[in-house]
C-alpha cells in the first residue's frame, strides 16, 4: 500500500512522501526526539511522521484500507467482509 502512495500522490493528497516530517538530518530521517529536530508546518501532507511512523492521515488511510480495501493490498478478504460471515 505504501509504495501505491509514493506512486500516486494526487489521489491521496499528499505532498511529501520521502522526507519525514519531524526529525534531523537527511530526509529528517537520521534522528528524532531532538532539541534540533525540524517539524514541519503541514504535516497532513506528509506520509512519513518520522524515520519510523506515519502520520496520523497516513495511518487512517491504512485502517480504512484494512477494514474495507480491495484485495490487492487485503486478501483474501478485508475485515468488512469477515464480519459479514
Amino acid at each position: 500500500m505504501t509504495i501505491n502512495i509514493i506512486e500516486n500522490l494526487i489521489p491521496f493528497n499528499f505532498t511529501e512522501v520521502k522526507a519525514a516530517c519531524f526529525g534531523t538530518g537527511n530526509l529528517n530521517g537520521e534522528s528524532f526526539c531532538s532539541p534540533d529536530a525540524n517539524l514541519c508546518p503541514n504535516r497532513h501532507q506528509y506520509l512519513f511522521w518520522d524515520l519510523f511512523h506515519p502520520t496520523e492521515v497516513a495511518s487512517q488511510l491504512a485502517a480504512v484500507t484494512l477494514f474495507s480495501g480491495p484485495t490487492r493490498f487485503v486478501a483474501p478478504i478485508n475485515f468488512a467482509e469477515l464480519a459479514e460471515a
